[in-house]
């Protein structure tokens, strides 16, 4: 579309429309990001050189959007007992086509269940194009024992809609013990 002219060029959207998620650069003239949805696009650039000249044409463009990839978006928190609860992302990415779910749950590790935090399981959905993370809360039990640092783990399993699960599918929360501590022996 630029081969003649001066530089630097500035490219613009003339009519139509990118599908959600892609964005056109006006400095490079290049379209990038990650389609959101699905279909036929059609649409015009104009590319104006600094002299003034400018050029356009018509594009058309087929996105076959992909359901996306599921998983948390740490792969570890941190929280205090007196917090009462922790707030852990799950995020789709690299499509959002279709419905999409996961299934969720805690297990234990040095955390135990009904001691340390609530068991808290469920489903996360997606609907078609929808890509903004979602938010688990897990109960997190503030007890008045002096102790250390403990640990569960939050899991996901059994993606649906074609999504598949990304290496961020365990994540480790640790409990910070902030009752105190056991303190050193008095001195004599």
């Amino acid at each position: 579309l630029a081969t003649d002219g001066c530089t630097p060029y500035v490219w613009a959207l003339v009519s139509g429309s990118l599908p959600t998620g892609l964005n056109l650069g006006s400095a490079t003239g290049t379209i990038d990001g990650l389609p959101t949805t699905r279909g036929q696009f059609s649409f015009r650039i104009r590319v104006t050189g600094a002299d003034g000249l400018s050029s356009e044409a018509d594009f058309s463009l087929f996105v076959d959007a992909a359901p996306g990839v599921l998983q948390f978006a740490q792969a570890a928190y941190s929280v205090k007992e007196s917090d009462g609860s922790v707030a852990v992302k799950a995020s789709r990415a690299g499509g959002g086509l279709g419905v999409v779910s996961v299934l969720f749950s805690t297990r234990d590790r040095t955390a135990f269940v009904g001691k340390d935090y609530r068991y808290t399981n469920g489903k996360l959905e997606w609907a078609d194009g929808e890509v903004a993370d979602k938010t688990i809360v897990v109960p997190i039990i503030d007890n008045s024992v002096v102790g250390t640092n403990r640990s569960f783990e939050l899991y996901m399993a059994v993606p649906t809609g074609g999504a598949t699960l990304g290496t961020t599918k365990v994540t480790t929360v640790t409990v910070v013990d902030d009752d105190g501590s056991l303190g050193s022996p008095p001195r004599l």
